[in-house]
Parts: structure tokens; sequence; C-alpha cells
């Protein structure tokens, strides 16, 4: 049974854009998974989502010394500057 709430991926879904949004590099999963209190698969649950909407892309091979990394993809707008200049309605969508 999925027990995830679709409010809260939301919210984690933006707290993890404005958070990779923050960042001057790629982020690893685990660095985004402990850059702010929640449940972990929420997390991971919001970076494949964001994954899934082309609004962040994965650097590196995924093996040992060389984890997936996550960056905002750069067909994300340059003036997006917080969660007030995009909106979820159902899915991802960033204006």
């Amino acid at each position: 049974m999925d027990n995830s709430s679709p409010v809260r991926i939301k919210r984690v879904t933006t707290r993890v854009f404005d958070y990779l949004l923050s960042q001057s590099r790629p982020q690893t999963k685990n660095e985004i998974v402990s850059a702010f209190p929640g449940r972990r698969q929420d997390k991971i649950r919001a970076i494949k989502t964001l994954l899934n909407h082309s609004k962040i892309e994965s650097v590196g091979t995924g093996v040992k010394g060389d984890p997936y990394k996550y960056k905002l993809t750069s067909t994300v707008p340059c003036q997006v500057v917080s969660q007030a200049d995009y909106v979820f309605q159902g899915e991802v969508v960033i204006l």
C-alpha cells in the first residue's frame, strides 16, 4: 500500500528543487536527503519526479567512486529563484 500523501510529495519535491537551485555544484542523493528533515523515501521520490519531468539531470556513472549527482537542467529558466515562481498541479510544472 502506498501511504505517501500527494501533498507531502509535492512539498518535498519543491524543497528538493529549491535546494538544488541554491547549490553551486551537483549534489549526491545522500547530500539531498540529509539537506532538510523529512522522510527519505519522499525525497527519493521527489528526485525521480524531477528527473522524469526533465527539471534535474544526473551526472556520473552511478558506481562506487562516481555516484550519480543531481543538478538543474539547462532548460530551467535562470529567473526561477524560489518556489513562488512555479506551481504544482498534479505534476511538476515550471513556469
